[in-house]
């Protein structure tokens, strides 16, 4: 019976999970073994029969369950089922229907449509729906490749032993390690899913799933699954290769490098390298890049996946060690010396610049005087954007210097630009540095012979102009017999030779040599010269006389072994001439022609006087003659290198012409002997150096060469060497006759 005055009023509430004796309201899925209720509500009504409840299934027609009248009593009660009516207030009544535990079989199948009839009209309809949970629900994950072998997606799939409806629900997410959610799809009508691998990330993936019923109320409170196993990804990873490059402390040799981003793993998925610039990518493979290219942009080189890209990647920002060629800038300027000669000699002041464009790092710049180093700067001074290095070289003595201006790279030492100048630099006249000058030296010689002093000098241009005076610079005395000359050992050093004679007494005084190259005022060197009185000289002497001695004595023994060798050539010529005296052949007069009166001087009698036998003593086969009077040493000299006479010639001596035979000499030439008496030798005076005064004269010869013999025999002998030393006469006596 149907109360048609009744007004129902349907309550929902939503409740997922059931628990313990929840009632879930009308018109919402409710799963299986779990209480139902349906509240029907209205105003007062006349009717005795208040309420009608029926039920309606697709295995069953509709059937009535409960009616409840006005006696607020319902009918219908059971294990099942419970109805209960109630007034409402003031305003009506109010009836509940409530399903123990729904069931698809328990008294029937609940799942239908369930009617409230009020008053006999109809107020409201619910069709129940079951749902039954996953029982035992199972998740894995599966990697898919293509035919390459790349992995490409990751197949997720559950299965379970029971569901209703069959078709189950699910929902898959994927955290990392740190439980961060990676990706969510949203829920759907299958457990079976393909993801892309892209939407995966580098690391440990941890899949889990939700698996309820298709028209399971409030889902995203189903609890999540996990999913076996986990997904791990990993970037490529990728590295800078070189190529034809030298690499040192940092640096690549040059301007330009050629490299390869090149893969060292090539992840999972499989990578790709590849170069970016400003996150631009610029190619996979071979890249060049350049010391301006390096300034400019930022390049980059990364490994490439499906599941994202290397980060932050491999930052390529090389440093270049490079210099150009013909970059460097040298120039120097001469300084001149200065006019007061207080502060050195003239000389250059070199700069040596270079770009810092065209260089890395800061270079070493390195002076070079003559291929010497000279001055080295490591850590250049930078302006005006170059590096710089100065150089001022003062040398103390001028010439020709081949100056150089080196810069090295100071990681590659192999990279060297170098820029030469030969410099002319002009230095006055100074002394030597060896040279200690004793200003105003006196010199000592004997009068008229010659001086030498030296002094040692350097200059460039060397010292061309040479002026004696007497006295000081100032009197304006010049000297004219004196001679200079100049030694040169290199370009810009050498000795002085003053070579000078005096005669005159009055002119031993102070002496002034002014040396001049045209720089500066010239180089004055002041000495005294006085008159030498001490024995220094008879020394001298002394030596000079046991020269000539010795050089006699070698005369005397040549001439002994010429006479000895021409005695028995001699015998023959001797016997023809007596022979043709005999004969009346001879012809005095023509002797007499041929040759001058000779003069006797081997003390022979005259035709009428005795022979004095006493005077000729034979030395020759004396057998007490010492070895040393056979050949009596020469006569000695005086300091003026005349030759004495150590025995005169004795008085009575005549000249004789012998019947038979001539006897002919040949004197020697007067003015040889005199030359060589009167020669003068000039003495060697050492450099001022040395403090020490050493004459040197040069020694006089009279070598006097004896005449050739004519048919006579005999001995030679100069008239200052005549003797009459009676073993000198024995031996020419005896080799005559």
């Amino acid at each position: 019976m149907l109360l048609s005055s009744a007004t129902c009023q349907l309550l929902v509430l939503t409740v997922l999970f059931l628990q313990g004796d929840q009632v879930s309201s009308q018109c919402e899925p409710v799963e299986e073994g779990r209480p139902f209720s349906i509240t029907c509500s209205g105003p007062p009504c006349r009717e005795h029969l208040l309420y009608e409840w029926t039920a309606k299934s697709a295995s069953m027609t509709e059937r009535l369950i409960s009616h409840c009248d006005t006696t607020m009593d319902c009918t219908g009660n059971n294990d099942f089922f419970t109805i209960n009516i109630a007034k409402n207030g003031t305003v009506g009544f109010l009836s509940t229907l409530t399903i123990n535990k729904v069931s698809q079989t328990e008294p029937f199948n609940n799942e239908g449509t369930w009617t409230c009839q009020y008053c006999g009209s109809e107020k409201e309809k619910c069709t129940l729906k079951i749902f039954v949970k996953p029982v035992n629900p199972k998740c894995e994950a599966t990697e898919v490749t293509d035919a390459t072998g790349q992995l490409i997606q990751i197949k997720i799939r559950c299965t379970m032993e029971k569901v209703y409806p069959t078709i189950p629900k699910c929902q898959f997410q994927v955290v990392d390690k740190n439980g961060r959610l990676v990706f969510q799809n949203q829920p759907k009508d299958s457990c079976d899913e393909s993801v892309d691998i892209g939407r995966f990330q580098e690391g440990q993936n941890i899949i889990k799933a939700k698996v309820g019923s298709s028209i399971q109320p409030d889902f995203d409170k189903i609890q999540l699954t996990p999913v076996s196993p986990d997904i791990r990804l990993r970037l490529p990873k990728t590295s800078i290769k070189c190529l034809n490059f030298k690499y040192r402390d940092g640096f690549y040799k040059g301007e330009t490098v050629l490299c390869q981003c090149i893969l060292e793993d090539q992840g999972k998925p499989r990578g790709i390298s590849m170069w970016l610039q400003n996150g631009i990518k610029l190619g996979n493979s071979n890249f060049s890049t350049s010391h301006r290219d390096r300034k400019e942009e930022l390049i980059t080189c990364v490994g490439s996946s499906a599941i994202g890209q290397e980060s932050p990647g491999i930052t390529f920002s090389p440093e270049f060690a490079f210099l150009r060629s013909g970059a460097i800038n040298f120039t120097t300027f001469y300084e001149e010396r200065p006019d007061d000669s207080c502060c050195g000699n003239a000389g250059i002041l070199a700069f040596c610049e270079i770009a810092t464009s065209e260089v890395n790092p800061s270079p070493r710049i390195v002076f070079l005087v003559d291929n010497k180093e000279t001055s080295i700067s490591n850590s250049p001074d930078t302006r005006d954007e170059n590096y710089r290095h100065s150089f001022r070289f003062q040398p103390k003595v001028g010439g020709i210097f081949k100056v150089m201006c080196r810069v090295e790279n100071a990681i590659f030492p192999e990279l060297v630009e170098e820029r030469t100048a030969n410099i002319t630099i002009h230095s006055p006249v100074q002394f030597a540095e060896s040279t200690e000058v004793k200003k105003y030296y006196e010199f000592k010689i004997q009068p008229g012979i010659p001086v030498i002093i030296s002094v040692e000098i350097t200059a460039y241009p060397k010292a061309t102009n040479f002026t004696l005076y007497r006295g000081n610079p100032g009197n304006i005395i010049t000297v004219d017999d004196y001679g200079v000359l100049y030694v040169e050992r290199s370009p810009s050093t050498g000795t002085v030779e003053l070579t000078m004679t005096i005669d005159n007494s009055s002119d031993f005084t102070m002496y002034s040599l002014v040396m001049d190259n045209g720089i500066g005022e010239g180089l004055t060197y002041s000495f005294t010269i006085e008159e030498d009185t001490d024995d220094d000289l008879t020394v001298v002497y002394i030596i000079v006389g046991v020269v000539i001695g010795v050089i006699g004595v070698i005369i005397i023994v040549v001439v002994v072994l010429v006479v000895l060798w021409r005695r028995r050539h001699s015998k023959t010529d001797s016997d023809n001439l007596e022979e043709s005296a005999t004969n009346g052949t001879g012809n005095e007069e023509d002797d007499k022609a041929k040759s001058d009166v000779e003069e006797n001087i081997y003390n022979e009698p005259e035709e009428n006087e005795p022979e004095k036998e006493e005077e000729y003593i034979n030395c020759v086969n004396n057998e007490d003659a010492l070895p040393s009077e056979i050949a009596p040493e020469p006569p000695k000299t005086t300091a003026q290198g005349k030759l004495d006479k150590s025995k005169e010639l004795k008085e009575g001596k005549k000249k004789a012409n012998f019947k038979g035979k001539s006897v002919r000499s040949s004197d020697p030439t007067p003015s040889a002997a005199k030359a060589t008496s009167e020669g003068k030798t000039p003495r060697y005076v050492n450099m001022p150096s040395s403090a020490n005064l050493n004459v040197q004269n040069k020694r006089s010869r009279a070598d006097a060469t004896p005449s050739p013999f004519h048919h006579s025999m005999y001995v030679n002998l100069q008239d200052d060497q005549a003797t009459d030393d009676p073993c000198y006469a024995s031996i020419t006596d005896q080799i005559m006759y």
